[in-house]
């Protein structure tokens, strides 16, 4: 055998799709994770999009609880997003054909489907409405909104497949009783 293939396959198997190095969650711990990992992404986007909303104080305090609250929200949003990136839902989600049977390959098609639905809903939302409201005097978009709403979107549809199937494990009664 050529010695390059041999070395191209020794790599991939390094790369190979393995669930025993994901962390064991339960369901209802995902979708917690799940919860603080998107309310982290959104808070983020609500707090540079509607600063004025966030507080009226003085311009200096004001800037320390933006920073405060960037700070906070960033680590928490980070450690749940790896948190979950690193669970076997996630491993399912993202698994070759081949590593499932029928019926996770069958949950994981239909957690792609729940996912291109509310990419297509948040990028139709996030480009109409804001469109629709800059011409009345309710609210008009910052220069910056475009670009950091769709930074929001793809983040929380990373792990929208990961929130699908967890919450498909609860729905069919797979679950421990564990919290």
């Amino acid at each position: 055998m050529n010695p390059f293939k041999e070395f191209l396959s020794e790599i991939r198997s390094l790369f190979k799709w393995k669930r025993s190095h994901a962390f064991e969650l339960s369901s209802r711990t995902v979708l917690k994770l799940f919860y603080c990992t998107v309310a982290a992404i959104w808070l983020r986007f609500f707090t540079k999009e509607f600063p004025d909303w966030v507080t009226s104080s003085p311009p200096a305090i004001a800037d320390a609880i933006n920073i405060f609250i960037w700070t906070a929200v960033g680590v928490l949003g980070l450690f749940t997003g790896f948190v979950l990136l690193c669970s076997s839902l996630w491993f399912t989600g993202n698994a070759p054909e081949c590593d499932l049977d029928e019926r996770e390959a069958q949950q994981r098609n239909r957690a792609y489907v729940t996912t291109a639905r509310f990419l297509f809903y948040a990028v139709f939302i996030g480009g109409f409405i804001p469109e629709i409201l800059k011409d009345t005097q309710v609210w008009s978009p910052s220069e910056n909104f475009y670009p950091r709403y769709l930074i929001s979107v793809f983040f929380t549809g990373i792990f929208i497949p990961v929130y699908e199937l967890a919450r498909g494990d609860i729905t069919s009664g797979d679950v421990e009783s564990i919290n």
